[in-house]
């Protein structure tokens, strides 16, 4: 089953819940295992949920000498993301 349908619960508290049916999450291509850290966006009038690499996970405002070590391809990469320390 590569789709299916659902409906989006909105907390008061704030946040929302997304039910994903049984049928999707057993599928062979279904790529999350219980526990995976997932990374949401938005895109256009879509959530797109991914596996984020580690960089992303970061907070390199925090860490700006830490990210200055990191090899240049990486650095690149969390440029591009918008996620670079200011």
């Amino acid at each position: 089953m590569r789709h299916g349908m659902s409906r989006i619960k909105l907390r008061r508290q704030g946040g929302a819940y997304l039910y994903l049916p049984a049928a999707l999450i057993r599928d062979p291509s279904f790529p999350f295992e219980h526990g995976d850290i997932v990374k949401v966006e938005i895109r256009g009038n879509s959530l797109l949920l991914t596996k984020p690499d580690w960089w992303e996970m970061i907070d390199w405002d925090e860490m700006p000498e830490a990210y200055e070590r990191l090899p240049e391809d990486i650095k690149r990469k969390i440029r591009e993301k918008g996620l670079a320390p200011k």
